[in-house]
């Protein structure tokens, strides 16, 4: 605890990632407290549409932690070339993947929320119809 420079970087790294997730927990909160003053379905509607984004970055999350531990083997080679490569892919794949369900969603939105629902006033009012 008594070394500075350790001190120092570390409130350097810490300070932006918390005040980002105070950012975040401050808009979720105002986000719940508006869209709470409109009903249960109101409610209900954005939590089963968020379940689709849920899904989207757990599907995000693997695939760039399958390309992490590529990259980590192939920066343990010093293999340069290949890590290019699996960042590509990477990207390719996010990108891919957001498309899919962004044109799912947008095509499609009640077929999506009923994956999550019967009850027709959530699926109406979360899909936008």
């Amino acid at each position: 605890m008594r070394d500075k420079v350790y001190l120092t970087s570390l409130f350097t790294i810490a300070l932006p990632i918390v005040l980002q997730n105070f950012i975040r927990s401050s808009l979720n909160l105002v986000a719940g407290m508006m869209i709470g003053q409109k009903g249960d379905v109101a409610v209900a509607s954005v939590g089963m549409a968020n379940q689709v984004f849920f899904l989207l970055n757990m599907v995000l999350f693997g695939i760039t932690n399958g390309c992490a531990i590529f990259t980590a083997q192939f920066w343990g080679k010093e293999d340069l070339p290949n890590i290019r490569r699996v960042l590509g892919i990477c990207l390719v794949m996010g990108v891919v993947a957001g498309l899919v369900f962004f044109l799912v969603s947008l095509i499609i939105p009640q077929e999506v929320i009923k994956i999550f629902t019967d009850d027709l006033a959530v699926i109406d009012l979360g899909s936008g119809s």
